[in-house]
């Protein structure tokens, strides 16, 4: 099981704002309009491995160097953190990750990239127990094969205003090009239809 236990801002000025969840319960984010409530969901996001910083442009992302987040594991936590993309740019290859028993947030910014975005979702996805699994489409389809990891675990994990409202969506993202079809390759694994042993045998089968 994962829990964030913050998220952290870390100012091109030196200062910090640490934004701390309850754990074990449902927390809810209150405040005035424009005051960043819709960027705390595109911030996980983004440190989480998301290829794209979809932060919107405003205070944020014009006074922000680096965003990070607090990771509670059963037996221990990580600590990940993203560069804010340069103006004009929607990503970033800088990423810090940091494992330890009872580590806490960085106090300062002044981050050395020891990992890219790749190791995130490595990282993370090993560490909320999602097995190795592939999913192979049936023949005569033209897509690649396609394993369930930590951002296809997101899908489940949240949602937007616009898409709790939304009539014809179920799941986050939902909506965008080709995320159907992942939801649609992926959701066997997680809600356990598709056991390890079988994916195992499948695997087996499909090596030439």
């Amino acid at each position: 099981m994962m829990q964030i236990r913050e998220l952290v801002l870390y100012g091109r000025n030196g200062k910090v704002r640490h934004l701390p969840f309850s754990l074990g319960t449902v927390n809810i984010i209150t405040g005035k309009s424009k005051s960043g409530k819709s960027a705390v969901g595109d911030i996980i996001d983004y440190c989480m491995g998301g290829l794209s910083c979809n932060i919107a442009d405003g205070v944020v992302r014009d006074t922000v160097d680096w965003y990070g987040l607090l990771l509670q594991f059963e037996d221990e936590r990580v600590f990940v953190a993203r560069k804010n993309p340069e103006k004009g740019q929607q990503t970033t290859s800088d990423c810090y990750i940091e494992v330890g028993k009872e580590i806490e947030s960085p106090q300062t910014g002044e981050f050395s990239s020891n990992t890219n975005v790749d190791g995130i979702e490595e990282t993370l996805t090993r560490r909320v127990g999602i097995s190795e699994n592939l999913n192979i489409p049936p023949e005569g389809q033209s897509r690649k094969s396609l394993a369930a990891n930590i951002r296809h675990a997101l899908y489940y994990c949240f949602q937007g205003q616009d898409e709790i409202a939304a009539k014809n969506f179920l799941f986050h993202r939902q909506s965008e090009n080709f995320i159907t079809q992942a939801i649609k390759d992926t959701i066997p694994y997680f809600l356990g239809a598709v056991s390890e042993g079988a994916l195992a045998l499948e695997n087996e089968r499909s090596i030439p």
